[in-house]
């Protein structure tokens, strides 16, 4: 189940739960101070800069850039993989990032378009490059505790951050959904609700006033998906 009102809750600040580990006790979500903290400490602010980067000069091409800015996220990939990634694998990855429309937001993807855009069952481009990807992952001896899902999915959303989702256990577990077949899905049904919407952007503003930002981090270059992995994410590392 897709929990969009525990999601707008945690948005606007009113969604409190019990913490995961002891200590006992709640904890209330107020994405934009945790957001902001996070701007200006964690090493994860840099992704989305140097993705950004990145994309401007190969949007559809994976680069060294690319492996460099997934590691800001507390994962990394084995030499193995790299060496696909970057040699033999970018024939193939390269066509089918340009079958993902650039710049196209989730929030414009409409119900008849989401199976043939982000369709988990194979058919669509971005499924196929996640699929490849994880493939690859796990031929090259990735560690299984690095998350070979997460680390495909950090990979995909930094070449598409306005279309497709990054995806771990926080945000899941936060978003009320157990399997990774439904993340898309769920982030989808959360992008195009006009209540979700409002809170984003009401969030985006307030974290611009609030800069600014270590690491030439600007909040209003933030793909909307971005702002609501980071304020389930953020909220759920509290709980911890």
């Amino acid at each position: 189940m897709c929990d969009v009102q525990r999601v707008i809750q945690i948005l606007n600040g009113t969604f409190a739960a019990p913490r995961v580990n002891p200590p006992a006790g709640r904890v209330t979500a107020n994405p934009l101070v945790a957001i902001t903290n996070y701007l200006n400490g964690f090493s994860g602010r840099l992704y989305d800069v140097q993705f950004a980067t990145s994309n401007a000069a190969s949007p559809n091409n994976f680069t060294q850039a690319d492996v460099m800015a997934i590691r800001s996220l507390s994962v990394s990939t084995t030499a193995a993989f790299d060496a696909w990634l970057l040699g033999s694998g970018q024939a193939v990855t390269s066509q089918l990032l340009a079958q993902i429309p650039i710049g196209l937001n989730l929030s414009a993807v409409t119900p008849n378009q989401f199976p043939n855009l982000l369709g988990s069952n194979g058919k669509s481009s971005a499924s196929q490059l996640w699929n490849l990807l994880v493939t690859q992952l796990k031929a090259s001896g990735q560690p299984s505790r690095q998350g070979i899902q997460v680390v495909a999915s950090k990979l995909v959303a930094g070449k598409r951050p306005h279309l497709v989702p990054i995806t771990d256990s926080f945000v899941r577990a936060e978003m009320g959904i157990s399997c990774w077949a439904k993340t898309w899905t769920c982030s989808h049904t959360l992008m195009t609700n006009q209540v979700v919407q409002g809170h984003l952007t009401a969030l985006r503003a307030s974290l611009i006033a609030n800069g600014p930002y270590q690491g030439g981090v600007n909040p209003a270059l933030l793909s909307e998906l971005r702002l609501l992995d980071l304020a389930l994410w953020t909220f759920h590392r509290q709980r911890l």
